[in-house]
């Protein structure tokens, strides 16, 4: 299954400009990239939950995705992993490059919580 995850995605990020060095940086880690990791450089996390909506999610919402679960939470634990979203990439070779990431989705969100495809308030819903 590596070998086959490893093309795949190898195929995938050369479409979209990636060196196939990620994709075996990606394929062949022995864990997933904690998010301890991705916030070194990308966080804080509070820097990301700050950030304006700017996300079109796929309902045609504009959302920021980065948020703590449960929602209600502000403790480290209620950080979602990275991965859940993002396509881990190795180390970064240069500023630009970051310009060809694969784009993030929210499918993780509508398959744990928000099951209607929507990012409406649980109470909406859930009396």
């Amino acid at each position: 299954m590596g070998l086959c995850l490893f093309l795949s995605l190898s195929v995938v990020m050369s479409k979209i400009g990636l060196p196939a060095a990620w994709a075996q940086d990606a394929a062949t880690s022995a864990a997933p990239v904690p998010k301890e990791a991705c916030l070194k450089c990308h966080g804080p996390f509070e820097k990301l939950t700050g950030a304006p909506a700017g996300f079109a999610a796929p309902s045609g919402e504009e959302i920021n995705p980065h948020v703590f679960v449960p929602h209600t939470s502000r403790e480290a634990k209620g950080i979602p992993e990275c991965s859940n979203c993002h396509v881990p990439h190795g180390p970064m070779p240069g500023a630009g490059d970051v310009i060809h990431a694969p784009k993030p989705d929210v499918q993780w969100c509508y398959d744990t919580c928000h099951h209607r495809n929507t990012f409406e308030p649980c109470k909406n819903c859930h009396k």
